[in-house]
């Protein structure tokens, strides 16, 4: 008798409440959720629906009001401040639609920051900075501090930072929301490749329905349920799903 594997991420019953009495908010209700070792899932849906907040409740950076959230088996209610933090910081890279970079650092000391705040040797970092910038296309602009880069290439600095603790799962909450059609479908190209080449587990936040299709399975939410599940198995899949989404 064989075992289903552990997933790299499960939510079971999530829900999440803003505020008290009259004035209280749910953003996510009664949510489960799974992510495997090397899929790429996105969650879609309308402004409002909670698929933030979701995001957030998965990667440990916000409480659920109820339920329960496993990353490699491991439950985060158990953790003190101090173990969550170290799992944030090893096991969970995190990318935002805004970029959040440090203006007075260059590329690769922006990448190599996370690195040295866990205790590495700084020439150590800054070689493994190097590296992760090269994997996403910037070796010939390690040494440009944020002002200087465009927008698509301050993403790919950022998603260098999530990856350079070569994280268990990266979580991007609307990675291309700020970016022009063609550079936004770079970046999510540039996911889609981590998936296929490096077997990195992905879970991202998109409103774009193209940007969805690159992925392995899509949830749809809505008022802060998933109500919805689709498996893009062919490119036809990926298409009939542009199309209908797109109208």
């Amino acid at each position: 008798m064989t075992t289903d594997p552990i997933p790299v991420i499960r939510g079971s019953a999530l829900t999440r409440t803003f505020g008290d009495g009259a004035a209280a908010v749910t953003a996510v209700s009664e949510v489960d959720i799974e992510v495997q070792r090397g899929e790429f899932v996105a969650v879609m849906g309308p402004s409002g629906c909670g698929k933030s907040t979701l995001l957030h409740l998965l990667a440990g950076l916000d409480p659920p009001t109820s339920g329960r959230v496993m990353v490699d088996g491991r439950d985060l209610a158990d953790m003190d401040d101090d173990t969550l933090t170290l799992l944030r910081r090893r096991r969970i890279g995190f990318v935002f639609q805004a970029f959040n970079l440090l203006d007075v650092l260059t590329a690769r000391e922006n990448v190599a920051l996370p690195l040295e705040l866990d205790g590495r040797r700084p020439a150590d970092a800054d070689a493994r900075a190097v590296a992760v910038l090269e994997r996403v296309g910037l070796s010939d602009r390690l040494d440009h501090t944020p002002r200087d880069l465009s927008g698509g290439e301050q993403q790919r600095v950022a998603l260098a930072r999530a990856l350079v603790m070569e994280p268990l799962v990266l979580m991007a909450d609307e990675p291309t929301g700020n970016l022009d059609t063609a550079t936004g479908q770079a970046i999510t190209d540039l996911l889609r490749s981590l998936v296929d080449d490096a077997g990195q587990t992905v879970l991202m936040v998109t409103h774009n329905p193209r940007h969805a299709s690159s992925a392995d399975r899509i949830l749809h939410m809505r008022d802060g349920r998933l109500v919805d599940e689709q498996r893009m198995e062919s490119p036809r899949a990926a298409e009939a799903l542009i199309a209908e989404l797109q109208g």
